[in-house]
């Protein structure tokens, strides 16, 4: 056993200094969409626990490259979410409008609008 032991310390010194990987470039396109959790589960209430979250097109998991304040879907609104349909209200409309201005102060330009009310589309030069 003892003559073995310098052959597993040394494999696990290999395996272990292999180069970390580079950091992906950052994206110079990104769009918002909605990121949705389950907060719990109730027979009288369910709950979801949501943001706006910003990524490069069609990246549905995180990390993300930026998020939002967290707000929450009760019972009545999770039909509407199950459909895709987040109803716009002030309180939402606050979040995302803080969100973009955000976005916008780390030098992203609003492009485009997709087919939800929050779906922006922004790109960065030079990124």
């Amino acid at each position: 056993m003892a003559r073995l032991m310098p052959l597993v310390l040394a494999a696990t010194v290999l395996l272990g200094c292999s180069s970390s990987p580079r950091p992906s470039p950052p994206p110079r396109e990104i769009e918002i969409s909605l990121y949705t959790a389950p907060l719990y589960v109730d027979p009288r209430m369910y709950s979801l626990g949501a943001n706006f979250v910003a990524a490069a097109p069609g990246q549905r998991d995180p990390p993300f490259l930026a998020q939002s304040a967290n707000f929450e879907f009760v019972q009545y609104d999770v039909p509407a979410l199950s459909q895709g349909r987040v109803p716009e209200t002030p309180k939402l409309r606050r979040i995302l409008d803080d969100f973009v201005a955000s976005l916008e102060a780390q030098g992203w330009r609003r492009v485009g609008q997709g087919q939800s009310w929050y779906s922006y589309r922004f790109e960065r030069s030079g990124a």
